[in-house]
């Protein structure tokens, strides 16, 4: 440090020296000048590159691997010495800013607290009210499996008990009576509503076919009551003669998918040529080779008003 201070002196007192000689001494003068700056400038620079190594040692010990500080100025006792000076500064520096923002805003680490066990508790509150959700949704889940199960016996049944309890269930889970058979002489109004249903694409496996087909697992609570199987059931092909040849040929597949699919071990080798192939086209074909279907000698293109 007290050589620094002995260079910075010299070169001002190099800079301050009068050079004669007119306009051209004016000129050796800036050259001088800006010498002296530039040299100023590296005295400068050295006690910054050390005061940099030193916060990098401190606040970045890993980077201090890098060979740059494998230069012995910065392995020297003087260099770590410095090193811990600096080290002692960083720490009051920072009780210092701790004091001043604990002495201008008073108590506000106690409202901190305050508010962090505020949502604390509103989390434990909103943790018990998930808890009673998911029983009453699990309750609700179980009853409508129950009554899915019970709809779709008696879809088959005739008579007005029949025609009852299906509309008792339909207003009791929001749906309408779209899966009601019709059994006067008259068309139920009620296939309108039924005429909105699809057969949702991108079914993962034959299994989620099936449950879709039937109107179990989770689409118990999503499409119609009793599943498209209640549809055909209830209205044939009344529900679905406004559907386009592309809608009409993936419903016929998707029915004789569900057809063959009789058992578990039928689900199993079905699902396995499904995941390998993704063609609803060739599952009917695997179908039909391995007897599970009869092979279809009309025309591939589907009507509306078939199957």
């Amino acid at each position: 440090m007290k050589k620094a201070r002995q260079d910075r002196q010299k070169a001002l007192k190099q800079r301050r020296r009068p050079v004669a000689g007119g306009a051209s001494g004016c000129k050796k003068q800036d050259k001088l000048d800006t010498a002296a700056a530039f040299l100023q400038k590296l005295v400068h620079l050295r006690i910054v590159i050390f005061q940099d190594a030193a916060t990098i040692k401190i606040k970045h010990p890993a980077r201090f691997n890098h060979g740059v500080f494998h230069h012995p100025a910065f392995m020297c006792n003087e260099f770590n010495k410095f090193v811990e000076l600096m080290r002692s500064e960083f720490d009051r520096e920072g009780e210092s800013e701790r004091a001043t923002i604990e002495d201008a805003l008073p108590g506000v680490s106690r409202r901190f607290d305050q508010v962090q066990d505020d949502v604390r508790e509103i989390k434990k509150g909103n943790l018990r009210i998930e808890s009673k959700l998911d029983f009453q949704q699990h309750m609700l889940n179980a009853f409508h499996s129950a009554f899915t199960a019970a709809t779709a016996t008696l879809t088959s049944c005739k008579g007005e008990d029949s025609n009852a309890l299906h509309g008792i269930g339909a207003q009791s889970f929001g749906q309408s009576n779209c899966c009601q058979p019709n059994h006067g002489n008259g068309e139920n109004v009620d296939v309108e509503h039924a005429r909105k249903y699809r057969i949702p694409r991108g079914l993962s496996s034959v299994a989620e076919m099936v449950d879709c087909w039937n109107g179990t697992g989770k689409f118990a609570q999503d499409g119609p009551l009793g599943g498209f199987s209640a549809l055909e059931k209830a209205y044939k092909n009344k529900w679905r003669n406004h559907f386009s040849d592309s809608d009409a040929q993936y419903f016929s597949r998707m029915k004789r998918i569900v057809g063959a699919a009789s058992s578990s071990e039928r689900i199993d080798k079905m699902d396995k040529f499904w995941k390998e192939n993704r063609s609803h086209e060739g599952l009917v074909v695997f179908c039909q080779n391995s007897g599970w279907l009869p092979r279809n000698k009309r025309n591939s293109k589907t009507s509306n008003t078939t199957e």
